[in-house]
């Protein structure tokens, strides 16, 4: 919802730690109610109101934070209970492996994630899968990988730009 109203545009998985601009101003929307509030009752409830909805928040952004936080169990959880169909997950977890020095896993990842999910991260799968193989020295994996890419997705400059690093790589 957060990102119905706020536009921000995003490629990988947005979920709650989006929620403090439109929190924040709800919470800035309440003053004058809260004011009038506290005229009608006596302030210690209403200071006991805004200090415990203070504290939840508080708690709740820690919590959310230290999730965020820590890339790799985020990737890792979110990779365990995806919908097998929804292949972000998979290709950002293998994009951690790759970073890690870690191709073999990396590739069995991206090539798990660009089976039949037919989302818009297939294409990305299929191209990071081809950057595995170029890092394992499977050259010419990667080469016919990246032709087949370019020629379904001809529209996609990046294709380009890593087949022909590729068959630099491969001289």
């Amino acid at each position: 919802l957060v990102l119905h109203i706020v536009p921000i545009t995003v490629t990988v998985t947005a979920a709650d730690r989006f929620l403090y601009v439109p929190l924040a101003a709800l919470r800035i929307l309440a003053l004058p109610t809260l004011e009038r509030l506290a005229e009608r009752t006596r302030k210690q409830v209403v200071v006991a109101v805004v200090a415990l909805a203070i504290a939840s928040f508080g708690f709740a952004t820690l919590r959310r934070s230290a999730e965020w936080a820590d890339e790799i169990s985020f990737w890792e959880d979110v990779y365990r209970h995806q919908h097998r169909m929804n292949s972000t997950a998979g290709v950002e977890l293998g994009n951690l492996y790759l970073r890690a020095g870690m191709p073999r896993h990396a590739l069995a990842l991206y090539l798990e994630a660009r089976r039949g999910s037919g989302d818009s991260n297939e294409l990305m799968a299929v191209h990071n899968a081809a950057c595995a193989l170029l890092l394992l020295g499977r050259y010419d994996e990667a080469i016919a990988v990246l032709e087949r890419l370019v020629r379904v997705a001809p529209g996609i400059p990046k294709f380009h730009q890593t087949l022909a690093s590729v068959y630099l790589a491969a001289l």
